[in-house]
């Protein structure tokens, strides 16, 4: 079993957690976006050094409304989540109204099933 954390639960900087996450022994972190938006550095970079401390990016939770959430803003979260090494893009509940049509719901799921938008 693996084990992991979700970044958005501890306090400092990105480097600082994932340093806290390390020593705590994880295999792994789930990364909030404001952890990567505030992180001085790429996305490249962020990945680059959790793999130097041993972790994997489990997850990536780019967005708070899969449905609501513009086109480019999706196909960015895509890439950094390629970037960052990530295995699973996380998917919260969507706030109530945003889906304009149950056919942008399914192209959503595809699109994150394959990684393509």
């Amino acid at each position: 079993m693996r084990k992991s954390i979700a970044t958005v639960s501890m306090s400092g900087t990105l480097r600082a957690k994932l340093e806290a996450i390390a020593a705590a022994r994880f295999d792994g972190y789930e990364l909030f976006e404001n952890d990567l938006i505030h992180f001085n550095g790429s996305p490249a970079a962020a990945g680059a050094l959790a793999a130097d401390l041993g972790l994997t990016c489990e997850l990536y939770q780019p967005f708070r409304d899969l449905e609501g959430t513009p086109d480019a803003t999706f196909r960015r979260s895509l890439g950094l989540s390629a970037a960052l090494r990530c295995g699973s893009l996380f998917r919260p509940p969507s706030a109530p109204g945003s889906c304009s049509t149950p056919s942008m719901a399914r192209r959503r799921f595809r699109s994150m099933r394959s990684g393509v938008c």
